[in-house]
């Protein structure tokens, strides 16, 4: 494992460039995002899922997150064409929020087709972005604990079994909001929103948004 210490605003370039290599070979990396400290792989790499389920003790039903660096990544993976949800998540993101969105296409990593919904990520944060982009397409990203424990903020609070399980550690020391992001999920066929998991972003302005799109 390759620990290096980075700025979470400003990261060093080299730290990753190291990580982005790593995960474009099928490799795992643990890096902190603005809410709390997330393994990543790339989303289409099946090798490299099966061992971030390892690592977290995960059942292989649960889906991850996509982190994206871009909404098109999220309109051409969800298949979603209407212009409300477009306009929508252009108002959303960046935040640290995870959108659940009906997947309406098959997608050639099989891995995702066993679920009904995808759950995207376009965060707030300089290093997760910097990291997306290096690599060239959407990396999944969920929270570094063992499934049914706490989510870590600090490197401190993360599990040996999991540092030491990965190729890459970026330590940018503590997170900013210390809790996970937001998850909603959304169908622009029912007009319906629910909060799925409460966090840093207050549901309510979610919810204020998405009927404000819908109608518009």
């Amino acid at each position: 494992m390759k620990r290096f210490v980075v700025d979470q605003n400003r990261p060093q370039e080299e730290a990753i460039q190291q990580a982005a290599q790593a995960l474009k070979k099928g490799g795992v990396v643990l890096h902190p995002t603005e809410t709390v400290y997330g393994l990543a792989a790339v989303f289409d790499e099946p090798s490299a899922l099966q061992r971030v389920l390892r690592l977290k003790g995960r059942s292989e039903q649960q889906p991850f997150s996509l982190m994206v660096d871009d909404i098109s990544w999220i309109l051409n993976l969800s298949g979603q064409s209407a212009p409300e949800c477009k306009r929508f998540l252009e108002r959303v993101f960046p935040a640290p929020l995870t959108v659940l969105i009906p997947r309406k296409k098959k997608l050639a990593a099989a891995y995702w087709n066993q679920f009904e919904y995808l759950g995207f990520r376009l965060p707030e944060h300089p290093l997760s972005l910097r990291l997306v982009q290096r690599v060239g397409k959407p990396i999944i990203t969920t929270s570094a604990n063992l499934t049914g424990q706490p989510a870590p903020s600090r490197p401190k609070e993360i599990a040996p079994e999991i540092r030491d399980g990965v190729d890459v550690f970026l330590d940018g020391g503590e997170t900013s909001f210390k809790i996970p992001s937001t998850i909603v999920r959304i169908s622009w066929a029912d007009g319906h929103i629910e909060c799925v998991r409460s966090g840093a972003v207050p549901f309510e302005n979610i919810k204020t948004i998405f009927f404000e799109e819908l109608e518009n």
